[in-house]
């Protein structure tokens, strides 16, 4: 007990000399919470799961071709965290966030199934 309180006055006194006030608790910030926009942007996604067909890791980017056509570019780093045993002929499971039509996509989640 006396360590609790202990620390509470130097806590109090370390907030009093840099003008720092301390609530006893949160409560009031649940009335704010439900009046802020939510930070969840829901961006469209497209889901796929496809074979990987072909892997070149010789160029920059480095390009994932899969079975039914689409492909994922992507640098050196990117590359680095896609899980490390991919391979060709594996069948994987990815979702890439949709952008304007031009504009490449950029891959979400990318999960080996097979």
């Amino acid at each position: 007990m006396n360590k609790s309180f202990s620390t509470f006055c130097k806590l109090q006194e370390l907030c009093e000399s840099h003008s720092v006030y301390i609530p006893e608790n949160f409560n009031w910030v649940n009335d704010y919470i439900s009046i802020m926009p939510k930070i969840d942007l829901k961006l469209p996604t497209i889901q796929k799961q496809s074979k990987i067909y072909m892997i070149k890791k010789n160029k920059n980017p480095i390009s994932i071709h899969f079975e039914d056509g689409s492909k994922i570019f992507c640098s050196y780093d990117e590359f680095l965290r896609l899980p490390k045993n991919i391979d060709v002929g594996q069948t994987v499971k990815f979702n890439m966030f949709n952008t304007k039509n031009d504009k490449p996509m950029i891959v979400k989640s990318f999960q080996i199934i097979s």
